[in-house]
C-alpha cells in the first residue's frame, strides 16, 4: 500500500486497491465468498515488508495478526512445543 501512496494514489484509493487484490487472490472476486468489506471480520497478517524479498529475508517479528477482525495478542509457542505437531523428535 505504501508503494501505491508513493505513486500518487490517495490513501483511500490505495486501501481499495489492496482490498480488491486480496479478495481476488482469495477467490472473493469469483464469488467464493471471501470478499473483504467494511464492517466484516477478517483473518489476516499485516507485514511491514514492501516486497516479497523483504518479507522472506527477515523474521517479521513485528507482524500484526488479525483474527476475526481483532488484533491477536497471543505469543507464538516455543519451537520445542511444536516438535510433535510437525513430526520432529523433541
Amino acid at each position: 500500500m505504501k508503494i501505491a501512496v508513493r505513486a500518487g494514489l490517495a490513501l483511500a484509493a490505495a486501501a481499495a486497491l489492496v482490498v480488491s487484490l486480496s479478495a481476488c487472490s482469495s477467490g472473493g472476486a469469483s464469488g467464493g465468498g471471501n470478499v473483504l468489506r467494511v464492517g466484516a471480520t477478517a483473518d489476516l497478517v499485516l507485514f511491514s515488508a514492501r516486497f516479497m524479498t523483504e518479507l522472506l529475508s527477515r523474521p517479521q517479528s513485528d507482524r500484526v495478526v488479525l483474527r476475526a477482525g481483532r488484533v491477536l495478542e497471543a505469543t507464538a509457542p516455543d519451537w520445542r512445543d511444536l516438535a510433535g505437531v510437525v513430526g520432529v523428535a523433541g
